[in-house]
């Protein structure tokens, strides 16, 4: 049946390229990727890999099956050619190429790059164009440095202030990221654990703050998921949770303080290591 809608969704363009009913191709022609993957692919509750997608399908909540849009398809490629290295730091997305090379309209492509200029992955508009975002040891350690005096202040006031049900609320953002493969929807989730651990506090004004600086520090996030460190990210949200459940205010501001230090290291070895720094 599946294969049946996805035949029926497909057309051919005038070089034999079967595309979406979206426009865009099924599968990825890429300099980057080489030879475009054969086998569209339908998920349940995990990231598609970056070049494989449903043609024209969006997600399907009665089967709780899902597959990416021809724009979040667009999207995860881009962030995973950016994060490979394999466009480089300030180096200019131009749109023509990147829709020759991803297989995908301008529609979906302008919407994808809204996407990541939103999370800081690539900065500029306008007739300046947009680049891929540059990586600074200062910025990474200013902004961290702010955000580990926020948060620690409210993940000591959240600890002290957690009753039942905000406990399970978080053992249930814990569980989704548990499952949920290195991605865009570990990143989304990995911030709402956060941001839901510090409204507990009830100080709307902080919490502000802290999202300002959750926003900014996002392509570091990036970095540090894209390159496998998502893992020690996890046993850090355990200790929060478990300081939340002792309603013990010092072991999750030192819990905090442990977790924003390592991603701090580890990002900075990364860029060290590929020599952005």
């Amino acid at each position: 049946m599946i294969r049946r809608q996805q035949r029926s969704a497909q057309r051919r363009d005038g070089s034999g390229h079967a595309r979406d009913s979206d426009g865009s191709r099924d599968g990825t022609f890429s300099k980057f990727h080489g030879e475009p993957s054969p086998h569209p692919a339908l998920v349940c509750d995990r990231i598609l890999p970056y070049r494989i997608r449903v043609p024209g399908c969006r997600e399907r909540r009665r089967t709780g099956c899902w597959a990416l849009t021809a724009a979040e398809d667009a999207a995860e490629q881009i962030r995973e050619l950016i994060l490979s290295g394999r466009l480089g730091a300030g180096e200019p997305l131009r749109e023509e190429q990147l829709s020759a090379t991803l297989g995908v309209s301008r529609t979906p492509l302008r919407e994808a790059v809204a996407r990541l200029r939103a999370e800081g992955i690539v900065v500029g508009e306008g007739k300046r164009g947009v680049s891929v975002f540059k990586p600074s040891v200062d910025d990474l350690r200013e902004i961290y440095a702010i955000r580990m005096a926020l948060e620690a202040l409210a993940a000591r006031r959240a600890a002290e202030l957690a009753g039942p049900d905000d406990i399970a609320r978080l053992e249930s953002i814990y569980e989704a990221l548990e499952h949920t493969e290195r991605g865009h929807r570990w990143v989304r989730r990995n911030r709402d654990f956060h941001l839901t651990y510090y409204a507990i506090a009830g100080w709307d004004r902080l919490l502000k703050y802290i999202r300002d600086l959750r926003i900014q520090s996002e392509p570091y996030v990036w970095m540090l998921v894209a390159y496998g460190h998502s893992a020690q990210a996890q046993a850090g949200h355990r200790e929060l949770i478990e300081a939340a459940r002792r309603s013990d205010g010092d072991a999750a501001d030192d819990a905090l303080r442990r977790h924003l230090n390592h991603t701090v290291e580890k990002v900075l070895s990364e860029l060290d290591e590929r020599n952005l720094s």
